[in-house]
């Protein structure tokens, strides 16, 4: 079961190798070994692969590989909000040609609004763990208003309404 839950992490991450998963996740060599040993993953990396999204999980592991920035392990609470607040079936009505684009536009949108939170509301340049997660998304869910006077929650709702923009071709 742990090797299981190694490698849906390292699928999750883009890593080749366990060391390649330590060095993407700013740890030592060893350190996914010592997983191993011990038969236990924190939580802060178990969250990577622990949703119940199915799709969307899916999808974002992809975004993860594909966007090089949110490959570190502190940038995982990010893609975790942003998942919080999207239904589990966003985006399903939609071709499968048009799903990635659009998942990956809201995505981007709704981790930027937790980027935005994390600093002006807490403080600080990036989530340090679980209890400032919870906090984010308190603050998300919140009335708490954005630079533009716009609640947290509000902006939220406007950018899983919207999805992506139409472009005339």
């Amino acid at each position: 079961m742990i090797e299981d839950q190694v490698q849906r992490i390292r699928e999750v991450m883009g890593a080749k190798s366990d060391s390649d998963l330590a060095s993407k996740l700013g740890l030592g060599r060893t350190a996914v070994s010592r997983w191993k040993q011990r038969g236990f993953i924190p939580p802060e990396y178990r969250a990577l692969i622990e949703t119940p999204r199915g799709q969307l999980l899916d999808f974002a592991s992809q975004f993860i590989v594909h966007r090089e920035v949110y490959q570190h392990a502190d940038h995982h609470y990010w893609l975790r909000a942003a998942l919080h607040f999207l239904p589990a079936d966003y985006g399903s009505s939609l071709p499968v040609a048009d799903r990635a684009r659009t998942l990956d536009f809201v995505l981007t949108r709704l981790m930027g609004a937790a980027l935005d939170a994390t600093v002006r509301e807490l403080g600080k340049p990036r989530c340090e763990g679980e209890e400032d997660y919870r906090a984010l998304i308190e603050v998300l869910a919140s009335g708490s208003s954005t630079e533009s006077g716009l609640a947290y929650s509000e902006r939220i709702a406007r950018v899983v309404a919207e999805g992506m923009p139409v472009v005339d071709h």
